[in-house]
Order: structure tokens, then C-alpha cells, then sequence
């Protein structure tokens, strides 16, 4: 006669494993959120785009600075977003200039080309590839005052700023 024991036992067995592996990452978790060496899940984001942007050459303004300049009208305010969204709402006076169009677009077709006008190029709000994408464009097409703000369009309606909608959006 054959011993059906082995075989039985394993359920049990791989049922006890995986709730030690539960009760583990859970216990794992919880020391993580709460214990003095915390592991960091992934950067801020707001000081990774800062990073990206020092890399690829482009100064990035505050929270502060970038009101500043909206509010004294330095820069020429530039909304990476896509088209839809820009529709949606945006910044009042930004222009739309999402990732296509300045991709496929030469220097004298964009709807500004004076390369000493600076300019402030914002998203969605923090990692924002959209705006990093376009200002490191502008940049290369030859701008020389090409600035980023990461706050982008979120941190702008946080601050109770109110958003413009374009025609038709």
C-alpha cells in the first residue's frame, strides 16, 4: 500500500509559505513606514525633474519664481500638454506647444521665433516628460532663455489659480 501522506501535506504546506510571505511584506511595509531607516520608494518629483533639466541645460524655477514671472509677464509661457487638454484649461496667456508639434516644426514655423524671448515651459505637474521634451527642443533649436517649472498646470489650480479654457474647450 502506498503512503498518501506526502501528497496530501503539500497544500498545507504551500498554503503556510505564502501567508509567512504575506505576513513578511506586510511586516515589511509597516517597518518601512513607520522605522527611522526608511527605504525612499522613488524620488520627489519635482527634484528628479530638476535633475533632468540641469542635465539637459534648463534652469527651473520654483513655485515663487514662476508666479513671479506669470504675474510681471517676463516669460512667454509655453503648456506642453497635449492639444485636448490645453483646451480643457490652462494657464492664462500660456500658448499650447505639446511634444508633436514642436518635434515636427523648424524654428521659423513656431508661433513665436525672437531666440532671446524666454521662456517658461510647464506641464501637468511634476515628472513631466511632455514639458522636459519640448523645452529640451526649444532649447536645441537654438532659444536661449528656455526656463521649466514643474509645478505645471496642478500646482497652479492648488494655488487657487484659475485656469482659461480655449475656444471650443
Amino acid at each position: 500500500m502506498m503512503d498518501t501522506e506526502p501528497q496530501g501535506r503539500s497544500r498545507p504546506v504551500v498554503s503556510e509559505a505564502v501567508a509567512i510571505l504575506l505576513a513578511g511584506g506586510l511586516v515589511g511595509l509597516a517597518a518601512n513606514a513607520w522605522g527611522p531607516w526608511r527605504i525612499p520608494w522613488s524620488l520627489e518629483a519635482d527634484r528628479l525633474t530638476g535633475l533632468r533639466a540641469a542635465v539637459a541645460g534648463l534652469e527651473v524655477l520654483t513655485e515663487g519664481e514662476a508666479a513671479e514671472d506669470w504675474r510681471t509677464g517676463r516669460s512667454l509661457w509655453v503648456d506642453a500638454r497635449p492639444a485636448a487638454d490645453y483646451a480643457k484649461g490652462h494657464v492664462p496667456w500660456a500658448i499650447s506647444l505639446p511634444v508633436p508639434a514642436v518635434e515636427g516644426w523648424r524654428p521659423d514655423r513656431l508661433p513665436f521665433g525672437d531666440f532671446d524671448q524666454p521662456l517658461l515651459i510647464h506641464g501637468r505637474g511634476g515628472l513631466d516628460e511632455e514639458a522636459l521634451r519640448v523645452a529640451g527642443r526649444l532649447k536645441a533649436m537654438g532659444f536661449r532663455s528656455v526656463r521649466i517649472w514643474a509645478g505645471g498646470v496642478r500646482a497652479w489650480t492648488n494655488a487657487g489659480r484659475p485656469l482659461e479654457k480655449a475656444e471650443g474647450g
